[in-house]
């Protein structure tokens, strides 16, 4: 089954931290409900999600339909 990681957080001069905060806190939760990878995406032109997925360690796929992909390990960060 799918599991959605979206950081909601609104756009403010924190928010690159907010939202890597709000993924690093993720991942071990998803560990934990047996995800021991997750497929994140994100546009092609977010720098800000780009830098976010990068912060925490998520590997760079490819790019489909403009969408960059990156792979995270769940475990223990």
């Amino acid at each position: 089954m799918p599991l959605l990681i979206a950081p909601d957080v609104s756009f403010h001069s924190s928010w690159l931290a907010g939202a890597s905060a709000a993924l690093a806190a993720a991942l071990p939760i998803a560990w934990d409900l047996g995800i021991t990878r997750a497929l994140l995406t994100c546009n092609e032109t977010n720098a800000g999600s780009r830098a976010t997925i990068e912060r925490n360690g998520g590997v760079y796929e490819d790019t489909r339909n403009g969408k960059r992909r990156y792979w995270l390990e769940c475990g223990a960060q």
